[in-house]
C-alpha cells in the first residue's frame, strides 16, 4: 500500500503579514472590478501577493 503523505503546511502568517495580504487582496479586487482594468497593475499586484504569501513571517517586508 503506498504511503500517502500530506503536503507540508505553509507557516502561519504573522498578524502583520495577514493584514498586508488582506489589503493586497482588497486592492486586487478593486482593480479587477474597475470599469477599465489595468492588466499591468493587476499582474504586478498578483506577483507581489504571491511573493508575500511565499515568504516566511520575518521576511515578508522585502516583498
Amino acid at each position: 500500500m503506498p504511503d500517502h503523505r500530506q503536503p507540508a503546511p505553509r507557516p502561519t502568517p504573522s498578524l502583520r503579514q495577514a493584514r498586508l495580504i488582506g489589503r493586497l487582496r482588497a486592492t486586487l479586487f478593486e482593480l479587477q472590478c474597475d470599469a477599465d482594468p489595468d492588466p499591468v497593475a493587476i499582474d504586478r499586484l498578483m506577483r507581489r501577493l504571491a511573493r508575500v504569501r511565499g515568504h516566511g513571517s520575518r521576511s515578508f517586508l522585502r516583498a
